[in-house]
This record gives C-alpha cells, structure tokens and sequence, in this order.
C-alpha cells in the first residue's frame, strides 16, 4: 500500500507541476498539445483551451471525452464532458466539468465560459473555474480561477489569437505560486484549402517557455487528422477525427509525454 500511495503521490505532484507547465488546466487531461487560435482543431473539447474558439460554434454541442488508463496507471481514467449553445450571432457560452483520480486523490473541476463576437474578426472569451483537490486523510483544496483570451481574423487565412490563464493569481494553499500565470499567443494559418497550421509561443512567469506546432489536413468527407509537437514539456500528438451522419464527431488522438509515456484519448461530440 505504501508505494501504491508513493506512486500516485507522485502522479498528483505531476498533476500539480503540470498546471503550471501546460497551457490550461484541462491540457492533462485531454492530451492535447494547445494553440491559441485553433485552426488545427479537429475536436470541439480543445475549444477549452481558449474558448474565444467557440466561434465556430454555430449548434448546440454535447460533448463526452475519456483518456482509459492514464499513462499506463490502471486506476486512472478521467472523464470531461462539456456543453455549449449558440445564444444569438454574438453570444456563445457553455460549461464543462472534468474529474481525474481514484480512492487517495481525485479532483473535480467545473467550469463556465462565454465567448462574444465583435463584428466579424473579432472574438473575445472568459472562463470561470471551480477546482476540487481531495488526497485521502488530508484537507480538501478548492481554488477558483479565471482565463481570458481571444481570436482575431486578420483574413480568410490568417488568425492571431493569445490566451492568459489566471489572471487573478489564485493559488492553492500548498505551496506559494503552484499555478503560476502564463499567457500563449499565435497565429493559424490556411495556406490552401484543407490545410492548416497553428504557431503558439507559451510564455511562463518564472518557468521556462515554449513553443507548440501543429498541422490538420481535412480529407473531405472522410476525416481529419492532425500532428502536433510541443517544446516543453516534449510530447507529439497524433489525432484523427470523422463525422457519421453529419451529426457525430468521432474522435482519436494517441499523445507520447517524453517523461510519462504514451495515452490516449477519445471524445464523441453530437451536434444539436
């Protein structure tokens, strides 16, 4: 029992060391290597990763995302689930909850977010989170926390995009500066049809910064795929996704962590 507990202390300090190295606080959890505009996304759930992408949001959406096994831990398989509706041609807003863990530590997490247009390029996003920490014979640890960012449509092409986490610097009671501040900034682009491409600098206070890379190509009327490469921490991602019935997004992704190994991902999205 003492090195079941040592090992998943030691996954949960990871956790904790990655909401500071990592662009979001879902970015474990989803396996998925970020960028601010989005152009490269082939699943609605990394629209949490700055929901200014919700833009492109035009139904209701449901989504249900499951990563079995985490990193070869048996026990640990976490779950998203997220929803979000269209209001009106400016208004997009949601929810999304998540939970990771087992019987000595788990977390949940809640969040609310919304994303208003400006006219046709310009879209901007806050999200509010609510996080849980629960490790067996301690004190629970909540925190709340706040992110902004947004996208710009400098043309048909060419997007920018930045996202800022924590804006409030909340922190949990652990240590000082656990979840510090960071803020991603980029570009998408479509040099031809089909083919797209995202280029995020992440800038993090007081730890070392990185860059994310990340091409899709759309096979029409088949599926989507995408390869990412991430800096710091070095990971690469593979994912494809594809409809059924015009209505279901399926989707795979297989992500290699240089330290964690191999996990992977799978999310259905019903469109509304």
């Amino acid at each position: 029992m003492n090195l079941l507990f040592l090992k998943y202390s030691l996954f949960f300090l990871f956790f904790l060391v990655n909401l500071s190295i990592s662009q979001t606080g879902y970015s474990l959890f989803i396996n998925s290597i970020n960028n601010s505009v989005g152009k490269t996304a082939i699943s609605e759930c990394s629209y949490l990763q700055n929901p200014a992408q919700f833009k492109c949001a035009y139904e209701t959406i449901i989504s249900f995302s499951i990563s079995p096994s985490k990193f070869g831990i048996n026990d640990l398989t976490p779950f998203l689930a997220m929803a979000c509706n269209r209001f009106s041609d400016k208004i997009t807003a949601g929810a999304s909850f998540f939970s990771i863990g087992n019987k000595l530590w788990n977390e949940f997490s809640f969040s609310t977010f919304s994303a208003y247009q400006f006219g046709d390029k310009i879209s901007i996003a806050a999200d509010v989170q609510y996080s849980r920490i629960h490790i067996q014979d301690y004190s629970e640890e909540n925190m709340l926390f706040v992110n902004v960012g947004s996208v710009i449509d400098i043309s048909s092409e060419l997007s920018a995009g930045f996202y800022l986490s924590n804006v409030l610097r909340s922190n949990y009671s652990l240590t000082e500066n656990n979840v510090p501040q960071y803020g991603i900034f980029g570009i998408g682009y479509e040099p031809i049809e089909n083919l797209t491409f995202d280029l995020d600098a992440i800038i993090r206070i007081n730890e070392k910064s990185g860059i994310n890379f990340a091409s899709s190509y759309d096979f029409e009327n088949i599926a989507k795929v995408r390869l990412a490469y991430q800096s710091n921490p070095s990971a690469i991602e593979f994912a494809v996704s594809s409809f059924l019935w015009d209505l279901i997004r399926v989707y795979a992704g297989i992500y290699h962590h240089n330290t964690l190994g191999i996990s992977q991902n799978f999310s259905v999205s019903v469109f509304l």
